[in-house]
């Protein structure tokens, strides 16, 4: 069974993973963020990598709950994330989706163009192009000047101005490298005019904060309010001022760049640095900033030579405690510095390097192995190991061991830096060759850990999309081939497919081959980014069982890693394929499974774009998968103003609404099996609210949603649902009239009105089954709406009609259908003019009185003109309140339709059936004008012709019960008949009901029979007296009782009631009691 949009689910995120794994980088973590492109919904096109992250690092915030709630977005934790990792064009991206975003924090919404501003200034440190650097920070330059200019007020107004300082620094730094490639002398002079300018600007801001700061009270109550904020003032201007005295230092250092290494003016930039770091250091000792102040001195007193200094102030860091995170990390990068330090020619204190490096890399966690500071501490732990290596063999009495063993763990230091791209791996491996080493690992030697075969994988799962993409270029190439071409290129294709398939197996071994390698050791982030390639890998060879239990593993267990959402949603697409395969049948698990996966994604990762994706492509095969309820539940999952939504509840309530309809036919036929029933046989109340659910989608749905068919029917099932409703409840005549209304609106909708876009013409329009149904149902809407507009509706009604008329076409089969209609419309007016108050109700039989007139001059089918004669009786029955007088207006009207019941029978060739059907309708209505004996002439003489029609006899007992209203008499032929055993004879309530008692079809006819018996039995005592009334109240009261003592449950309530009802009756006139 083909399921609409399943494959285009299961397509995209195939598409969707083959772009995440193709930009796989070195470091995984980047893969992981790299590896979460998508295809925006519906669109096919694939959207820019710094874009999507944005959009997929924001979902990942929102998702880190179980259940979700809507808030302020962490977006400054998140942007200094993005820019710590390097991700500087992802940032500027984020910031602008920032700017329209609602979740933006309100506090930070005056920042962004500082922090645009600050981040331009990091990017333009890593871009390698020298106009793009100077743009950057021309950018940033704006941006900090607007921010100042409109924020005077604000508390990073001196960090703003701060960084305005740090741009002339950056363009100091720029002159600085152009030194190197030529013009030294003149670049290196502007830079350090840059360099003085910067230094002063800082001079004069530092002297603004220190003002600042002297205004504010040394104690403060941080209990008053006004308080508390020249508090955080304070702390704020702190901050400010430390930064500001941390570039002050770092100006100077940097400055010695722009003079001769040596000189004088070097030194001079040097000694100041490192004096102004000291001042910071012995300021803030107590705070990280402070230390790192300590570490940037070291620095400046290495390179003036002051080296036994310099691992003065190395040591009393490296001597901090290691926890927390922050204090690792600055102790590594001291370590970095103290190892050049002790390498230092005039040091060579290789034995202390090698002691602290090696129990630095030993304790150091596995997922900062490879940071740039580890990796320079390897390397140089590399060189001290060499330099011990041949010190020893110097010696007299050389250490064999010692020196073995130094070269071989050099060697494998020098490797593990080789063997990662960035500055350091050139320098590596040339320290590999001169160790005796070769740089590259054996091409053939299985990987030897969960790193090694993780690198593996990575390398495969690069080759994955190219290979793919070959395949598709191949395959297009074949299509456009001649027959001569066509045999190579489909070898060529075979041959692509091949390396497409190896590529995916080498990349799965590799990666399952780190699972198994993986220990306590190693991250959990690394590991579940490796369970998410597994899984991708999995779905890519069509092994769907296996990806979707690791997706939702990885899913459920770790939702909040890296790959977390995609596994969700490649656990989903695989039981989408699970599905469409099990096909019809026995698919129980499989839609079980695709629910638990929708659910999954919609609660972890509520409103985003993956969890509407997913539920709106989940909607439609569960309607064709006949699980409705399940199609409701998601349809109302979605959030409430989505077009998505809107489409969702369209569909399932139509598929509702169909569901609905093929059980009141089953109810109606039981004999006969309906083909597209849902699993379970389920009553009226079973199925959720399908009137509610396509109203909610017709209201909800956006004015520019795209009109096809499947829109065009539903909000066409939507006015049949809202008719039947009248139709089905007992409503008043305003409800009614109300809904009608709200039908007819709906139909003429400007946008998705059936009616509007069948006059246009639309190809949403176009099949004639459509047609019919929205004219006939516009037809049934502007007859229940006669009330409020009896002439105007009724124009519209007549149209209608004939348009109608005109797509059904003159054959047999349109007759029917016209019929049904006409009958449908004779009910329903009569309906209406039956709840409408007294001084509508002529109004509206006015107007339809005309519009029937006009339609038996121009008919002859007699299909029409029974549906005038009927449409007359059913309007005088509308004025007709059964009283012993009848109404005017109803007697004209059975007058009318007598006649238009003459009117027919006068036609040429009219079937005997339906003659027979019209003269007793006829009769009928004779009796109701009171022409008792005109209604058994007709009905005799019908009776004569077929004097075993039960329904002729029934009639023909009601009309002696009636007229016993006027004649007595009548109640007793009522009962015992007409010359009942002649031919043509009544056979009376009786006869007709020994005639049905022993066959069970007739056996309501049987009930209705007894009890018109003991009715007639108890009319007759009301116009007795005396013994002889007594006599009939008692005759009426065992009629009853023998009834129920034969059949003690009257086959149900109605009869059960009606005879108690009679029995109450017969007990209030003085009758024996029950």
């Amino acid at each position: 069974m083909t399921y609409p949009q399943q494959q285009t689910y299961v397509d995209a995120v195939s598409s969707q993973q083959q772009g995440r794994c193709s930009d796989v980088v070195a470091d995984h973590k980047v893969a992981a963020q790299r590896c979460c492109l998508f295809f925006l919904a519906g669109c096919g096109q694939e959207v820019s990598f710094r874009s999507l992250l944005v959009l997929l690092s924001v979902f990942c915030l929102l998702g880190t709950a179980r259940k979700p709630v809507v808030a302020e977005e962490p977006a400054l934790e998140f942007l200094n994330g993005l820019r710590s990792r390097g991700y500087h064009d992802t940032a500027l991206d984020y910031l602008k989706s920032l700017e329209t975003s609602a979740l933006l924090p309100a506090d930070m919404r005056d920042l962004l163009g500082y922090e645009t501003a600050l981040t331009l200034v990091i990017a333009s440190r890593s871009s390698g192009e020298l106009e793009e650097r100077y743009k950057m920070l021309g950018e940033a330059q704006t941006l900090l000047r607007e921010f100042i200019v409109d924020n005077s007020q604000h508390p990073k107004l001196y960090a703003a101005r701060s960084q305005l300082g740090n741009l002339i620094v950056e363009r100091a730094r720029i002159k600085v490298g152009e030194s190197r490639s030529g013009n030294a002398q003149e670049l290196k002079a502007e830079a350090r005019e840059l360099y003085d300018q910067a230094f002063k600007e800082c001079g004069v801001l530092e002297a603004a904060v220190s003002k600042e700061l002297d205004l504010i009270p040394k104690v403060l109550d941080m209990r008053d309010r006004e308080e508390a904020k020249l508090a955080a003032r304070r702390k704020q201007l702190r901050a400010d001022n430390l930064q500001t005295e941390l570039l002050a230092a770092a100006i100077r250092e940097e400055a010695a760049d722009t003079v001769p290494a040596g000189s004088e003016a070097w030194t001079t930039y040097l000694v100041e640095a490192a004096g102004l770091y000291d001042a910071i250091y012995k300021k803030y000792r107590s705070r990280l900033a402070g230390l790192y102040a300590r570490m940037y001195q070291g620095r400046c007193n290495y390179r003036l030579g002051r080296t036994k200094d310099a691992l003065g102030h190395y040591g009393e860091l490296l001597d901090q405690p290691s926890s927390p995170e922050a204090f690792w990390n600055l102790k590594t990068k001291t370590l970095r510095l103290a190892m050049d330090s002790w390498l230092d020619p005039q040091e060579r204190k290789y034995v202390e390097a090698i002691k602290q490096a090696s129990g630095w890399v030993e304790a150091a966690p596995r997922s900062a192995q490879r940071s740039s500071d580890m990796l320079a501490i390897r390397l140089s732990l590399a060189f001290a190991l060499q330099m011990q290596a041949k010190d020893y063999e110097k010696r007299n009495s050389p250490d064999v061991a010692t020196i073995r063993n130094s070269y071989e763990d050099a060697l494998k230091n020098a490797r593990f830096v080789a063997a990662e791209e960035g500055n350091l791996q050139e320098e590596a491996a040339e320290l590999v060759v001169s160790l005796g080493g070769r740089t590259l690992r054996d091409p053939d030697a299985l990987p030897e850990t969960f790193a090694e075969a993780q690198k593996e994988g990575k390398k495969f799962l690069d080759e994955i999309a190219p290979a793919a993409q070959e395949v598709a270029n191949l395959e297009a190439l074949s299509v456009r081939s001649n027959s001569a071409a066509s045999d190579d290129v489909r070898q060529q294709v075979e041959i692509a497919k091949a390396n497409l398939a190896f590529v995916q197996k080498s990349a799965l071994n590799a990666y399952r081959l780190a699972m198994r390698m993986a220990d306590v050791d190693t991250p959990p982030s690394e590991l579940n980014l490796v369970r998410y390639f597994i899984c991708y890998l999995y779905f890519t060879r069509g092994q769907y069982h296996d990806a979707a239990v690791m997706g939702d593993f990885v899913a459920r267990r770790f939702p909040q890693s890296a790959g977390g959402k995609q596994c969700a949603k490649i656990s989903l697409a695989c039981y989408l394929k699970l599905l469409e395969s099990a096909g019809g049948n026995s698919n129980a698990f499989e839609i079980e499974n695709v629910a638990k996966a929708t659910r999954l994604i919609a609660d972890q990762w509520q409103d985003t774009p993956e969890a509407i994706e997913s539920l709106s492509t989940v909607v439609p095969i569960m309607v064709n998968a006949n699980a409705l309820e399940l199609a409701s539940e998601f349809a109302q999952s979605l959030p409430e103003a989505s077009r998505q939504r809107a489409m969702a509840e369209l569909v399932t309530g139509q598929a509702l609404w169909a569901a609905q309809l093929r059980d009141q036919q089953l109810n109606a036929n039981p004999g006969i099996t309906l083909g597209g029933t849902t699993p379970q046989a389920k009553g009226k109340d079973d199925y959720p609210d399908a009137l509610a659910l396509l109203l909610s989608g017709y209201e909800h749905l956006p004015k520019d949603t795209g009109v096809d068919a499947s829109v065009a029917t539903a909000v066409l099932s939507l006015a049949q649902a809202l008719m039947a409703r009248d139709r089905s409840d007992a409503a008043s005549t305003e409800n009614a009239e109300g809904n009608a209304s709200k039908v007819v609106g709906i139909l003429e909708d400007e946008t998705f009105g059936p009616l509007t876009l069948i006059d246009r013409d639309d190809e949403a329009a176009q099949n004639p089954l459509f047609v019919q149904e929205s004219l006939r149902t516009a037809l049934q809407a502007y007859v229940s709406s006669l009330g409020s507009d009896p002439v105007g509706m009724m124009a519209k009604a007549q149209e209608m009609m004939a348009r109608l008329r005109e797509v059904v076409g003159a054959d047999d089969v349109g007759k029917q259908r016209m019929l049904a209609i006409y009958v449908t419309l004779a009910q329903t007016m009569e309906s209406n003019i039956a709840k409408a108050p007294p001084q509508s109700r002529k109004q509206m039989s006015g107007v339809f009185e005309s519009f029937l007139a006009a339609l038996s001059v121009d008919a002859s089918d007699p299909g029409t003109l029974n549906w005038v004669a009927e449409t007359f009786a059913s309007l005088g029955a509308g004025f007709d309140g059964g009283g012993s007088v009848l109404d005017a207006n109803a007697a004209v009207y059975y007058q009318k339709s007598i006649d238009a019941f003459n009117n027919l029978l006068g036609q040429i060739n009219l079937q005997p059936a339906l003659q027979m059907q019209v003269r007793a309708r006829m009769a009928e209505v004779k009796a109701k004008i009171r022409d008792y004996q005109g209604a058994m002439d007709d009905l005799q003489q019908l009776l004569k012709r077929n004097p075993a029609a039960v329904n002729l006899q029934v009639e023909a007992a009601k009309v002696l019960q009636r007229w016993g209203s006027v004649d007595s008499a009548k109640y007793s032929e009522a009962i015992r008949g007409v010359r009942s055993s002649e031919k043509g004879g009544v056979w009376g309530w009786g006869k007709i009901a020994n005639a049905t008692m022993p066959h069970a079809q007739f056996r309501d006819i049987f009930y209705e029979a007894r009890y018109e018996i003991a009715a007639c039995q108890f009319a007759l005592a009301m116009t007795l007296s005396g013994s002889e009334r007594t006599k009939q109240l008692a005759a009426a009261e065992k009629t009853l009782a023998v009834t129920e003592k034969l059949y003690p449950k009257l086959d149900g309530e109605m009869w059960s009631s009606k005879f108690k009802e009679l029995h109450e009756k017969i007990k209030r006139v003085g009758g024996p009691s029950k």
